[in-house]
């Protein structure tokens, strides 16, 4: 008899189950209506450190939020060499004739797929974001010991042809002053994973992919002769890459 009470029970509180976990989400409120994010960014494109992220969200509609934020990247061809002086040790990339900066602000959403529980597990969150892009275009500076001495000059592939004259980089700023807009699209989608262990901290990583698209080609490196169709023109309009940003934040 009291075998058949426990299980009873048992058997009645499955079947609550789901009434239970509903009651729950339609009592408890959201755990924030905002937070305000900033990291790193790492990508394919960018090298060991691609940039950084700014991102504010605010809740619109239950486990769906807007999102307002920014990025700054480095984006680099994947022809890039770098080398290294026999003269002088210092490395520069060969044949670079320009940087590329992406500013790209962004508007999206952030949808939380799975909610932690407070103060322990892990949140998930689906990221949908896009926008305009500025391209800052800037020369890229060697250092080339050339007849009138060693100068500080963008590379052109037509008359800086020794590589035993190329001493290494140049100073950043020398190419300041030649730098140029350039505009663009770009979109991500990525997955957002928040490990923070305080209710109103934020600490993970979102992962993703971005592609992003500029109205001009830049000028990455230099192009070789393109009368050979062995030769691929190694610069682009169109750039795409997996992401993974660093972040940290607050939240209320």
């Amino acid at each position: 008899m009291r075998l058949k009470i426990k299980l009873y029970a048992f058997l009645l509180s499955l079947l609550c189950l789901p009434f239970y976990s509903k009651a729950q989400d339609v009592d408890v409120p959201e755990d924030y209506i905002s937070e305000l994010i900033y990291g790193i960014n790492l990508n394919t494109n960018g090298g060991l450190i691609g940039g950084f992220m700014l991102k504010s969200t605010k809740i619109i509609k239950p486990k769906v939020y807007r999102s307002i934020g920014i990025e700054i990247v480095h984006v680099k061809s994947p022809k890039e060499i770098r080398i290294t002086s026999p003269n002088t040790g210092n490395s520069f990339i060969y044949a670079k004739r320009n940087y590329l900066y992406s500013f790209r602000p962004q508007y999206g959403r952030d949808i939380i797929l799975f909610r932690k529980a407070p103060e322990e597990g892990i949140q998930v969150s689906g990221i949908f974001a896009g926008g305009p892009s500025f391209g800052l275009v800037v020369p890229y500076y060697i250092l080339y010991n050339s007849s009138s001495g060693i100068r500080s000059v963008q590379y052109d592939p037509n008359i800086h042809t020794s590589i035993t004259d190329m001493l290494g980089p140049g100073n950043l700023l020398d190419g300041i002053g030649g730098s140029k807009i350039i505009l663009g699209l770009h979109a991500k989608v990525g997955m957002s994973l928040d490990f923070g262990t305080f209710r109103n901290s934020i600490s993970g990583v979102e992962v993703g992919v971005t592609v992003e698209g500029f109205g001009q080609t830049p000028e990455l490196v230099a192009n070789p002769d393109t009368s050979s169709t062995a030769l691929e023109a190694p610069n682009k309009r169109i750039f795409t890459a997996f992401y993974v940003n660093i972040f940290f934040g607050t939240r209320k």
